[in-house]
Order: C-alpha cells, then structure tokens, then sequence
C-alpha cells in the first residue's frame, strides 16, 4: 500500500509516516509506504505534473470563464464576504 497523502493525513486507515532511510514497513502480511513529502524527491516531475493538471483550470479563468464553468464554480469557498461553499458552512 503506497500512500501519498501521509502529509495531510493520510489515506489509509492507520497507516503511518516512513521516510525515505526506511520507507516501507510490514504488517499482517503488507507492505505500506507513506514517507512524507514524496514530490520533493522528484521536484521537476512534481511541478511538470502539477502544471499540466492545473492549466485546463487557470486556462478557464483566463477566459473570464469563472461564472460559466462549473468546476470552477465547485471551488469558490467564499464570495463577496460570505461562505458560500456547503462543506464550509455550519449547520
């Protein structure tokens, strides 16, 4: 199990953090990997992957496309001083 979230948390239930001098550990059978911070051992390929999974969105934005385009849209947290995303607002 390879996770690459272990930064922010993790993905796995009950993984935890390795790094890079011993990045897997065993348990019941399974390998896990979660060392921290992965896109550093890789900085170019990190920023080239970024970028292109970026600029479809910083395209639309160009385009003034923000009101129009409903991934765009899905984003917005606050608008105009108020929060207008639902995982945001309070009950």
């Amino acid at each position: 199990m390879v996770d690459i979230a272990i930064d922010q948390g993790g993905c796995i239930e009950g993984i935890q953090a390795t790094d890079w001098q011993q990045p897997i550990y065993w348990k019941d059978g399974l390998g896990y990997i979660a060392v921290t911070n992965m896109p550093a051992a890789v900085p170019r390929t990190a920023t080239q992957l970024l970028s292109t999974a970026i600029l479809p969105y910083v395209l639309a934005l160009a385009r003034g496309e923000l009101l129009t385009n409903a991934a765009l849209q899905s984003a917005i947290a606050v608008d105009n001083g108020q929060i207008v995303h639902p995982a945001l607002k309070k009950p």
